[in-house]
């Protein structure tokens, strides 16, 4: 459904205006439920009748309640990982190779193999670079930040060091 469908459709439902509607969708990243359940924290729409309990199971999910210490509770942490994971899952590494995609994996993935395997992970992500691959993200959390530009940058610092040492070895051969 594109962006100016749930736009109507949020309008109709929750009976607001097009600019409340866009506002919440874009905060909630178009997700028509995140939206109906922020505006309905905001007391802009009122709950079904008998939704109370539903409404409090649907805010755990982003809930980050402190208690009163000023702590996160054990509930609010879990929360926090499970946005994590969603938001690492709907975002995507593509690795790319003279500009053809050749794999791909959510983000969720290549964070865990950072993290348990990085001996392994980032060698490989190395060596891939000195093999002309280019690694970017896609999906809407992460293709707004400066990642991709990183990811350049990197690409471009390995084909400068490819290119020195490729003049070097053709020196040395040319001075036997």
């Amino acid at each position: 459904m594109e962006f100016i469908e749930k736009v109507e459709k949020l309008r109709e439902k929750a009976n607001v205006s097009y600019e409340e509607a866009k506002a919440v969708l874009t905060e909630t990243d178009g997700d028509l439920l995140e939206a109906m359940i922020l505006l309905e924290k905001q007391g802009r729409v009122a709950p079904p009748a008998g939704a109370s309990h539903a409404q409090e199971e649907s805010e755990a999910p982003n809930a980050r309640k402190a208690q009163p210490d000023g702590h996160m509770g054990w509930q609010g942490f879990v929360a926090w990982v499970r946005s994590l994971i969603r938001r690492g899952n709907r975002n995507t590494l593509l690795i790319r190779r003279q500009g053809e995609t050749i794999g791909s994996m959510p983000v969720t993935v290549f964070v865990a193999a950072l993290f348990f395997a990085f001996w392994v992970t980032l060698p490989l992500l190395i060596v891939g670079l000195f093999c002309g691959c280019s690694y970017s993200f896609k999906g809407p959390d992460l293709e707004k930040e400066n990642f991709n530009k990183a990811w350049d940058k990197a690409s471009e610092v390995a084909e400068s060091i490819k290119a020195d040492i490729q003049r070097e070895m053709e020196n040395g051969e040319h001075r036997k």
